[in-house]
């Protein structure tokens, strides 16, 4: 029977019984990572399973030892590419999609920097945005969003730079206006 496992968040295998086996005890595959395989109904911690339950039971630390706690907690896997049952949840731990705010920030400073040609005020914090959102969309795989921040930094540097443009044509305008009345002033 093939097994597949989780390894850093990724799915992995299939392995063989005895491979995995190989892998829980030299620390390679941990006690909460998930493993599956065609019997079984759903992904699951390997410590929860059979034979590897009593031997991540002999790996806890003895009563009255220090124990260290996890700083942070490991993100939900990503879609497998297994499909059927066995393929790896999309949401784990009850974790749901959502919009990130950033996102939908940039997209309507980009929208005001194209509509109301305030290009710098809107469209410089809109980048910003963007780029956050994007940088969080894809570390966090609860979040989505990229395609409303990828608009939102498409408008924000139009925005940008169609306000650089008004400004340099607006001073050369006020340039050459300035040069035409020096001119005539000094004409007789």
């Amino acid at each position: 029977m093939e097994w597949y496992y989780s390894n850093d968040g990724e799915q992995a295998g299939p392995v063989t019984l005895d491979q995995l086996t190989e892998l829980f005890q030299s620390g390679a595959v941990k006690p909460s990572d998930l493993v599956w395989n065609e019997s079984m109904t759903e992904w699951t911690p390997i410590g929860n399973v059979g034979a590897f339950a009593a031997s991540s039971l002999a790996k806890e630390p003895a009563a009255g030892s220090p124990v260290e706690l996890p700083i942070s907690v490991a993100p939900p896997l990503s879609v497998a590419p297994v499909t059927g049952p066995g393929a790896l949840p999309t949401q784990l731990g009850g974790m749901s999609q959502q919009t990130d705010g950033l996102a939908i920030t940039s997209l309507i400073l980009g929208i005001l920097s194209m509509a109301c040609c305030l290009g710098l005020l809107t469209g410089i914090p809109g980048a910003i945005c963007g780029h956050i959102a994007l940088g969080r969309i894809k570390r966090l795989p609860n979040l989505q969003g990229s395609g409303l921040a990828i608009a939102g930094l498409i408008l924000s540097y139009l925005g940008i730079a169609f306000s650089v443009i008004y400004l340099a044509f607006g001073g050369m305008a006020v340039f050459l206006e300035e040069t035409l009345k020096q001119i005539e002033a000094g004409q007789p």
